[in-house]
This record gives C-alpha cells, structure tokens and sequence, in this order.
C-alpha cells in the first residue's frame, strides 16, 4: 500500500526511513497485542469482535480518524493508552516538521514498551491445547 502511495498518489512519508520504522515498530506492537488478545479469549467470534472493537477506540483515541490538536486535553492525554497515539505523532512530527529519530525515539521507545508488555501478558495466558 506505501509502495502504491508514493508511485500513483505522490505520498510524503517526510523521511521515508523513518517513516518506515515507524509502521514496523507499530506493526510489532499491534501484532503482540493481537496475540495477546488471542492468548486470552477463546472463541473465534469473541476474538474477532473485541479485535474490531480495540481497533476502532485505539484509532479514534490515537488520531487517526482526526487530528489529536483538535481534542480536548484530556481526550488526548487519555489517547495516550493507545499505541496508535504514538505511530501518529510519530508519522506528524515526521511528515509535517520535518523531525528526526531524536524528535521521535520516546514515541518508539513507548511503542517497543507497548510490544514487551502485551508480549509478556501474552505469554502468562497462552496455553496449548493438545
């Protein structure tokens, strides 16, 4: 989708680089808390509505359905839960400011927390059915 982006629509990802590490870093932690989510619920349906539900509040509280600036305070300090929060404002402060990693290591820092956490939750509730 990024490829088709920037070849058909002239996507700016600022610094593609670290643009790039941003989705991967991102993708790693929602992938851990997937698994997470899996390690916990058993049903499929269950796990797949909760999985819509999750996603939809992470992107509502993270800004990506609207800027995180237009929201009350509080609305964006409680958005900070999400690790969709800090992939955005990675992706803002890097496409819109032209930042560099320095700007945005907490933002990595505090998705990488995001991934240990989940990973480790994961890990306690896994269990193998034989």
């Amino acid at each position: 989708m990024i490829i088709t982006g920037i070849l058909f629509f002239r996507l700016n990802l600022g610094n593609y680089f670290l643009s790039l590490l941003n989705v991967l870093i991102f993708s790693i932690a929602i992938a851990s808390l997937s698994i997470f989510i899996g390690s916990v619920l058993k049903k499929e349906d269950l796990i797949i509505g909760v999985s819509v539900l999750l996603a939809n509040i992470f992107a509502a509280l993270g800004g990506c359905w609207w800027p995180s600036e237009i929201v009350p305070q509080t609305f964006m300090t409680i958005g900070m839960i999400s690790p969709a929060y800090w992939a955005m404002d990675a992706f803002h402060q890097v496409i819109f400011f032209n930042k560099g990693l320095a700007d945005i290591l907490v933002n990595f820092i505090v998705l990488l927390g995001f991934t240990v956490i989940f990973t480790l939750l994961a890990i306690k509730f896994f269990k193998i059915k034989e």
